[in-house]
């Protein structure tokens, strides 16, 4: 039903309009279900449960003084409506047919301008009521915020249990206010436990006491005198979360004698996460580091509480609880895991401690869609990834370092660029011979004319002639670019070490020979990606996946041809602590494709905790404030250092480069074992073609 309805329509049969638009909606209506309603905060509205058309004359009298209070205080009404509910949508539930009080909530509230309009429902002792009728409600509007006007009408089990079939405790943003004669108590149910504003207004003693004239006698009818004044006592009580030591509580928030009596005002709707009062959360996590770490564990939930270590995670729950006053204990998921499908709706691990309410929330774990279905997240605030890692490939051997500066097709095309300019140099020979009467060329010297001048030893021109000069000036100009290109570069590889390239991908690692790969034993994430990916190489990694513990993978990268797979900061932190040595020098290589296996790294929250939305905002003020980052890099190298100090060993730096005091790289003979090879091979060729001249000579003496 949206408010205002026409006016006309409305001063003329109010309680009828109620019912007739109620039936118009396009919510779902039970054979008892006639049309909603709830009720309203108390501030400038003074409400009086008036019952339907057997009121006694008291009632009747006192609900006329109500209507002549309410149009005097119009004013305040509007006022107090536009500083809390302006905006806000506003659903009705009475247990009573004819509800005199949200016939006058409705016509305060008809001359709102902004659109969001006003739900009435009417309930009954064990009428069957659709559960997702105030679901679809909210679903279905725009509004800012929700608020829930509940009148029980001395029906006050009908409307909670109404309110636990329809789930209200997983909207905690809906505030309720709840209107009766009784006292407070009842916002102690558990239906209102997750409820950030929860207000209960008991009305007690209305009667007519005191000659006080009342506006328009002539409504009150026959049988009514014309003297009384309306007295009775009214309390508002207030349920806070953790004002109580860190427990809930109800607290008388307001409180008068006289109902015409205007009030104070006061803010009924506070912030209820400025302080904690100490309150203790449960926190269930799971040894990830560089993520969370605790000593002990391996207990479960039954193991009692753990004791934090160093780590991302700890460091922001420290700064929540110090900035919001509250403490916490960390346990281990009932079954270790983070969140296993059972395939009946329930989950196990960390998911299931959540769905369950066994936990308030959790530390890190990865937001998958299916676990949404059980649980609720932050805002994401790191991004982990798959990563190999391999062992750093060697340096190339220093005696190739002279065939270094070209790669293997440059070297083929400067052959076949001398080859094929001897040649050339050889017709042109030929043909000059050819024109001008001269003597033949010789072949021999033709053909090794490029050969010299690519050595820097050119020999005078084999011919005065003009084209044999353009020829030769053009190999002279091919040759002292290919001669700088290669002095420039072999002098970058005889004193910088080469590398052959390292392994960044899952296709580089298929690609080499005899190499082994594994990882950890596959859960969570890590086994969703493999087990579920359509991608090929993927598919071939995962069959060749050896599955073994951290330090047996970590003692096999430095010494075999062994692929480690992990998530990345989990691989940063172990290789820091492990295999780096003080001077920050380490022998594995982490890959730099990386391979998501989930949308990014969140807290988990049980489903309906009003406590959520303060949690990721402190999150996220640590994001912006750069902490997140700053706290993993840090995490990372105090882990290292606390290992190393522990461990007492350094893992032994590879042989490096000789340097002199300057920094300057002085060549040894290691840097030009490359020259000295080539010129023993030239020696050694030398004299195998000196015996063979020999040989030869000898050979035809004696045939002579």
């Amino acid at each position: 039903m949206i408010w205002p309805p026409e006016r006309e329509q409305y001063d003329q049969t109010p309680n009828a309009f109620f019912v007739a638009e109620g039936l118009k909606m396009g919510l779902p209506s039970p054979p008892r279900c006639v049309l909603i309603a709830a009720l309203l905060t108390s501030f400038g509205w003074w409400l009086v449960p008036v019952a339907g058309a057997d009121a006694s004359c008291g009632q009747l009298r006192a609900a006329v003084g109500l209507k002549a209070s309410l149009d005097n205080e119009i004013p305040t009404a509007r006022q107090l409506a536009e500083d809390y509910l302006s905006e806000c949508q506003l659903v009705m539930i009475s247990t009573s047919q004819r509800s005199s009080l949200f016939e006058q909530v409705a016509r305060t509230t008809a001359r709102r301008q902004n659109g969001v309009g006003v739900v009435s429902l009417e309930i009954g002792p064990r009428q069957d009521l659709p559960r997702e009728i105030l679901p679809s409600v909210w679903r279905d509007a725009g509004a800012n915020c929700r608020v829930l006007f509940l009148e029980d009408g001395g029906d006050t089990s009908s409307i909670l249990e109404f309110l636990e079939a329809s789930e209200l405790s997983r909207h905690p943003d809906v505030s309720v206010v709840f209107v009766g004669t009784a006292a407070g108590m009842v916002l102690y149910h558990r239906v209102f436990r997750n409820t950030i504003h929860a207000l209960y207004l008991s009305l007690s003693n209305v009667t007519l006491q005191d000659a006080r004239p009342l506006p328009r006698e002539d409504d009150l009818g026959g049988g009514c005198g014309s003297a009384g004044g309306l007295r009775g006592s009214a309390r508002l009580y207030q349920r806070c979360l953790y004002c109580l030591e860190g427990e809930e509580s109800v607290r008388p928030l307001q409180e008068w004698g006289r109902l015409a009596q205007r009030p104070k005002p006061a803010n009924p709707f506070p912030d209820q996460f400025k302080d904690f009062f100490g309150h203790r959360f449960r926190v269930v996590a799971m040894r990830t580091l560089p993520w969370m770490d605790y000593e002990g564990g391996g207990g479960g939930w039954a193991g009692g509480p753990l004791t934090p270590r160093d780590s991302l995670n700890a460091r922001m729950l420290r700064a929540m609880a110090d900035h919001s006053n509250f403490t916490y204990e960390v346990r281990e998921p009932p079954e270790g895991r983070f969140g296993l499908y059972l395939g009946n709706g329930t989950w196990t691990g960390i998911v299931g401690a959540l769905q369950q309410d066994v936990a308030d929330f959790s530390t890190e774990i990865g937001l998958l869609p299916p676990r949404l279905q059980a649980m609720e997240p932050s805002f994401i605030y790191a991004r982990d990834r798959i990563v190999i890692a391999s062992p750093k490939p060697g340096p190339l051997p220093q005696h190739l370092a002279i065939s270094r500066p070209f790669a293997g097709t440059v070297w083929l095309l400067i052959l076949a660029g001398v080859l094929v300019s001897d040649v050339v140099v050889w017709v042109l020979l030929r043909l000059v011979a050819w024109v001008t009467g001269a003597g033949g060329a010789d072949v021999g010297g033709s053909l090794l004319y490029s050969w010299a001048l690519l050595m820097e030893n050119p020999p005078p021109p084999p011919s005065p002639s003009s084209t044999i000069r353009v020829t030769v000036g053009f190999l002279l100009l091919y040759t002292l670019v290919i001669n700088s290109a290669y002095r420039s570069s072999l002098i970058a590889h005889l004193t910088v070490q080469g590398f052959p390239p390292p392994i960044d991908s899952f296709d580089d690692l298929l690609e080499q020979g005899g190499w082994t790969w594994g990882s950890q034993p596959l859960f969570g994430t890590f086994f969703v990606f493999f087990n579920q990916s359509s991608d090929p190489v993927v598919q071939r990694i995962y069959a060749g996946m050896e599955v073994a513990s951290m330090d047996e993978h970590l003692a096999k990268i430095p010494k075999k041809r062994h692929a480690f797979i992990d998530f990345k900061y989990n691989l940063r932190t172990q290789v820091a602590a492990r295999l780096t040595d003080a001077l920050g020098y380490t022998p594995v290589h982490l890959s730099r494709s990386e391979y998501p296996s989930y949308v990014g790294d969140i807290w988990g929250f049980r489903k309906g905790a009003p406590f959520r939305h303060h949690i990721c905002m402190l999150q996220q003020r640590l994001i912006e404030a750069g902490l997140i980052d700053f706290w993993l890099r840090d995490v990372i190298r105090a882990y290292a250092d606390r290992h190393r100090a522990k461990e007492d060993a350094a893992v032994g730096a590879t042989e490096r480069l000789s340097q002199d005091g300057d920094g300057i790289v002085v060549l040894n003979l290691s840097h030009l074992q490359g020259a000295f090879y080539l010129l023993f091979l030239g020696h050694g060729a030398a004299l195998i073609l000196l015996l063979l001249e020999v040989f030869v000579d000898r050979v035809r003496g004696e045939s002579r």
